[in-house]
């Protein structure tokens, strides 16, 4: 149950790091050589451009809200990796 519970608390730090522009927070969340793939449009490869990117985009708004539920985490052998899904409009949910 740890590696679940370090999970869930990964994804709520994430949100809380988007939410309160603390970008620092990243160094904790994702690794040195993170992938970060947003959509198409979206995608970068190295944690310090994320987190410089984040914080020029993110400067265009006035307050965000990042609301994580619903986890569901399954640990299996081998090399962490997470994924999620995220769904931005009314919709069927999209993998990422």
């Amino acid at each position: 149950m740890a590696d679940r519970e370090d999970i869930v608390d990964l994804l709520n730090l994430y949100g809380f790091a988007m939410d309160t522009r603390r970008w620092d927070l990243f160094d904790r969340i994702f690794t040195p050589e993170v992938a970060a793939d947003y959509g198409p449009t979206s995608s970068w490869t190295g944690r310090e451009r994320f987190k410089a990117d984040f914080g020029a985009f993110h400067e265009l708004f006035d307050a965000t809200q990042h609301v994580m539920t619903n986890h569901l985490v399954r640990v299996e052998g081998g090399p962490r990796r997470l994924a999620h899904l995220r769904q931005l409009a009314p919709g069927p949910a999209r993998g990422g």
